[in-house]
């Protein structure tokens, strides 16, 4: 018996939980929002997704575009590392 291969879905909830434990977070300390859609200002340019992260204990927020040029979670990553959630790093 084969199991299914894992969905897009799970594939980035597995991802951003190992990003948050190489970096001594869990994933259930941040939430995650995404906004439908949202204009870049330019009325032809493609609607692009936003994914809001707080971080639970602070409130601290980040937003990233989710499209397909980048990974939001690399982004996410970038921030955790620059102290972007640390209790003593910068508040955006």
């Amino acid at each position: 018996m084969s199991s299914d291969p894992p969905s897009a879905a799970q594939r980035k909830r597995s991802k951003f939980a190992a990003c948050c434990r190489r970096h001594g977070f869990r994933a259930d300390q941040f939430r995650i929002s995404g906004d439908n859609a949202c204009h870049s200002g330019d009325p032809a340019a493609p609607l692009a997704r936003e994914v809001t992260v707080i971080q639970s204990a602070t409130g601290r927020r980040r937003r990233y575009q989710r499209d397909h040029f980048g990974d939001w979670i690399t982004l996410f990553e970038n921030d955790l590392c620059g102290g972007a959630f640390s209790a003593q790093g910068p508040h955006w």
